[in-house]
């Protein structure tokens, strides 16, 4: 955005507002079917996590290599049920892996109570939002497996999606203390007078302002 410079005898705390609204740290997921990356996008920046890339592990008994044959000569192979068999047990530990990584994230200080970026592809995108505990939003960015790409690639994924994030949260608590306001009864209040006694008192959880006003 443009740079704006201000000189008046009050401060212009409106690009601040917007700063802290959109430059906090937010946790950034990858998902995919068998591995988890983690970021930390802080002030428009995207920094790796460590601690919160998973990998599922390799099960016993060569589950994950192609199955051969028991007897070339005699041309006897695996049948048709047990690749099936061998599929179903490959998706529920994919299933498995996926609920509980979201589980353990979710216990995560830097996670718990606040927003989440999850970037990968149906249905595991889906499957690992499903299990996040109800105490983190996700938001989803629905997309290609995006596992592999570098950091910078996903830091142009993820910017769009923080602005749109910002966006309808401030909509969404517009639209909760108009409706306040304005019902019998309602905890809210607008206008100069009424916000500066409820803020004199203090009684207000959200204060709004309306960046198109001086």
């Amino acid at each position: 955005r443009d740079t704006v410079v201000a000189h008046a005898p009050r401060p212009l705390l409106r690009p601040l507002i917007d700063l802290l609204e959109r430059g906090h740290a937010r946790p950034v997921l990858a998902i995919s079917a068998e591995r988890i990356r983690g970021w930390i996008w802080n002030r428009g920046r995207l920094d790796p996590e460590p601690a919160w890339e998973d990998e599922l592990g390799i099960y016993p008994g060569h589950e994950r290599k192609a199955p051969s044959m028991a007897d070339p000569a005699r041309g006897q192979a695996t049948s048709s049920s047990g690749r099936d068999q061998f599929g179903q047990r490959l998706e529920e530990n994919r299933k498995r892996f996926l609920h509980e990584a979201a589980k353990r994230l979710g216990s995560d200080e830097r996670v718990r109570g606040g927003e989440l970026i999850a970037i990968g592809e149906p249905p595991y995108l889906e499957e690992f939002a499903a299990a996040v505990p109800s105490t983190v939003q996700v938001w989803r960015l629905e997309g290609p497996d995006v596992i592999g790409e570098k950091d910078s690639a996903i830091a142009d994924r993820v910017a769009p999606e923080i602005e749109r994030a910002a966006a309808k949260r401030e909509a969404d608590l517009t639209k909760a203390a108009l409706d306040a306001s304005m019902a019998s009864g309602g905890r809210g209040a607008q206008g100069p007078d009424e916000t500066s006694e409820a803020l004199a008192e203090g009684r207000v959880e959200h204060l709004l302002l309306d960046c198109e006003r001086r």
